[in-house]
């Protein structure tokens, strides 16, 4: 590994970005989806998305863990107040958590945590290690939060697809869904269509897969 990401691909994680790819080449996009309205996410907003850590696939918390081990230091002084790798009790492994004050506005679901990469001002140290480091400012964020509030799953089917609040894939009991219950997920009813709000994302998946169309419809 030597820091830096593969040539031509915006990521620091080519096996996440080899597993896409393989999934994702002819995979439909759901249009319909991505009409519906969404505010555009704001840096310093209440950061709901990165509550509860980011679960890792293991080829990127061993890059992760690595990146870390190198840049600990420059990760705190960005603000980050636990830039680790941790094992995840339900198995393999998430990016650290560390205690948060109750967000009001934050479903009664969501814990009072949030990402040890998250700096006070709710911004990404991962973000602002890429843009110090003279990279795509996404370079070093794992894919699922880069990718956020796009899922790529539906009910084992490959889709590149914006769920709802009806159709989120992480009900499960109490838990009652994550991507469209956060502020960038939500439905926003006087907001722009999330394939514009989301057009870089939809561009840097594309610039993963090798589908360099995606986000205007290709």
């Amino acid at each position: 590994m030597t820091g830096h990401p593969p040539v031509g691909r915006p990521t620091f994680y080519d096996e996440d970005a080899d597993a896409l790819a393989e999934v994702l080449a002819e995979a439909p996009v759901d249009r319909d989806s991505l009409r519906r309205p969404l505010r555009p996410c704001a840096v310093g907003c209440a950061a709901t998305c990165c509550h509860d850590g980011a679960w890792l696939t293991e080829a990127t918390a061993v890059r992760l863990d690595a990146l870390t081990e190198r840049f600990g230091d420059a990760l705190r002084a960005l603000g980050a107040p636990d830039p680790r790798v941790v094992p995840d009790p339900d198995g393999g492994h998430r990016t650290a958590r560390v205690p948060a004050t109750p967000d009001p506005s934050a479903p009664p679901w969501f814990p009072p945590t949030r990402c040890g990469f998250l700096t006070p001002d709710r911004a990404c140290a991962l973000q602002r290690l890429g843009e110090a480091l003279g990279q795509h400012p996404w370079t070093f964020k794992p894919v699922a939060c880069v990718l956020h509030p796009l899922a790529t799953d539906r009910a084992g089917e490959a889709v590149i697809w914006l769920p709802t609040a009806a159709t989120d894939p992480h009900r499960d009991g109490a838990y009652q869904g994550f991507a469209a219950h956060t502020p960038c997920g939500a439905e926003a009813a006087a907001g722009p269509p999330a394939a514009e709000v989301l057009a870089a994302e939809l561009a840097w998946l594309g610039a993963l897969i090798g589908r360099p169309g995606l986000a205007g419809g290709g």
